[in-house]
């Protein structure tokens, strides 16, 4: 799903971050490559799901896997999970 800047994002596995190298994994690298046709010089934002968010640019697509090198790495904190209760009244003598 693009952001605001219209990049977009993927999940990477804390393991597949390789210094300043992310490796996408298979399920990831399908959609970015042949949905999306995320080439080679594009910008991608890829998270680890844990707070570290990576901009990268596409070095290769090849093999069945997206490579990425991260040009600006940003560490998140997780909001705080938001909880919403409604109650449906039914009519009558439900």
């Amino acid at each position: 799903m693009p952001d605001r800047s219209g990049t977009h994002w993927f999940y990477a596995e804390p393991g597949t971050w390789n210094g300043d190298r992310v490796t996408l994994d298979e399920a990831e690298s399908h959609h970015a490559g042949d949905v999306l046709r995320i080439a080679p010089g594009d910008v991608i934002t890829v998270t680890d799901g844990a707070g570290t968010v990576g901009r990268c640019k596409v070095a290769e697509v090849a093999a069945g896997r997206v490579v990425a090198a991260v040009f600006e790495w940003e560490t998140r904190s997780r909001p705080a999970p938001e909880v919403v209760v409604y109650q449906g009244a039914p009519k009558g003598r439900k």
